[in-house]
């Protein structure tokens, strides 16, 4: 399990499959290059936090929480939005990783929330 948090009212599709992830082939040479630059010229931002093992153990951190995100400040107006990802062991895997990539749970934007 993982968390998610995406800007600009993204929300990611179980459909898309492992479109979560940037795919770099490195026996291509362009292959860096053209993710980088498609990672660019995306309107959204996302960030995932390290795996979590279900239910989460609790954890000692300066603010108690499971995880936590930094984000600039001028990103707190940006629609933030937090989900709940996870991988299915009865989905045949087309990708050849076993990281989570189906959102089961989300919030409302944060913006609210975070001002």
């Amino acid at each position: 399990m993982n968390l998610y948090l995406t800007s600009d009212g993204y929300v990611p599709s179980a459909r898309e499959g492992g479109a979560l992830y940037v795919r770099v082939d490195l026996r291509d040479e362009q292959s860096l290059a053209r993710a980088f630059s498609s990672v660019n010229h995306t309107k959204h931002s996302t960030f995932l936090s390290s795996c979590l093992k279900v239910p989460p153990d609790p954890v000692k951190n300066l603010y108690n929480s499971l995880v936590y995100f930094r984000v600039p400040k001028s990103m707190l107006d940006r629609k933030l939005r937090l989900f709940i990802i996870v991988s299915s062991y009865q989905v045949p895997h087309t990708m050849k990783h076993q990281m989570p990539f189906i959102p089961i749970g989300s919030t409302d934007t944060l913006d609210q929330d975070l001002k």
